[in-house]
């Protein structure tokens, strides 16, 4: 299962990519009487998968399994996964130097955080299941042309785990430390992240390197703290600041990383990242240290 999709980041990527390529005078508002576009299509979804794999250049080596599915079927099968990530209130032995630091509130205030599964549930766009070999993604009946644009990317997103694992071997989690397994885990989101700005340049006709060079120069100019304060991350803002910074570190320190190795040498440097995966959040901070070693 692929970890959660940042609604509020990849809504971000997608104002920006918007922005890459400049766009004629837009028609008059519709305003409450805008036209809604239809669920995807079957071809539709076909095609995004061919997009992606062009724009991303991978290899196609088995059909990808997407099911679309009712928002209540979505949630059901979203819970499945979710059910080990019930909140206890009590921390764990390897959680216990937080509250030495005072990253943790104390017993009487720990009520007030949201359970990471609460955060999960809340912020899961889409995801990919590895064990079944399968995209999950709720149906859009019908959406907005904004709404269908998100539709598109988070889909291309996760079409992208599907295509990562049919092309790349997926790291041991044996001997792993905690900070190597955020650190591998980040170039596996961070991939998806830059495939996703491939296949929004593509569809806008923008090259790649700038499609990712106004994302990330958007992304580090909001303050982190903004990515959860919007009015439909109501969970994700009650959660600890270091949760919300780990949920997002793969996605936004990824793409970052993957971004400054595509620059270095292009996909088919990212593409040996996967044979050599970094072994800390260090050399994710500082691909330049990566790439030396």
């Amino acid at each position: 299962m692929s970890k959660p999709a940042l609604s509020s980041l990849l809504a971000l990527a997608v104002a920006v990519a918007a922005c890459s390529k400049p766009h004629p005078k837009p028609p008059p508002s519709r305003g409450a009487n805008e036209s809604l576009e239809p669920a995807l299509s079957a071809a539709e979804v076909q095609r995004i998968v061919k997009a992606v794999r062009a724009a991303r250049g991978v290899a196609l080596k088995r059909e990808v399994n997407i099911e679309m599915l009712s928002k209540s079927e979505f949630r059901r099968e979203l819970a499945k996964r979710l059910e080990g990530d019930a909140a206890t209130h009590e921390l764990s032995l390897d959680d216990a130097f937080l509250v030495g630091f005072d990253f943790v509130p104390p017993p009487a205030k720990r009520g007030e955080l949201a359970p990471m599964a609460e955060v999960l549930a809340e912020q899961v766009a889409a995801f990919y299941d590895s064990e079944v070999d399968k995209v999950f993604v709720p149906r859009t009946e019908k959406a907005t042309a904004k709404q269908a644009i998100m539709d598109r990317v988070i889909l291309a997103h996760e079409i992208q785990h599907a295509l990562q694992a049919q092309n790349f071997p997926r790291p041991s989690r044996e001997r792993r430390s905690s900070d190597e397994e955020l650190a591998q885990l980040a170039l596996f989101e961070g991939d998806a992240m830059v495939a996703m700005g491939a296949f929004m340049g593509a569809e806008l006709g923008a090259p790649v390197g700038r499609t990712l060079r106004r994302i990330r120069e958007t992304v580090e100019s909001v303050p982190r703290d903004a990515l959860a304060h919007r009015a439909e991350d109501k969970v994700l803002a009650r959660a600890i600041e270091l949760a919300r910074h780990r949920l997002s570190f793969p996605y936004e320190e990824g793409m970052f990383f993957v971004s400054d190795i595509y620059r270095a040498g292009g996909f088919p440097l990212v593409d040996a990242a996967f044979e050599r995966p970094p072994r800390s959040t260090e050399q994710v901070l500082h691909p330049e240290k990566y790439l030396r070693d």
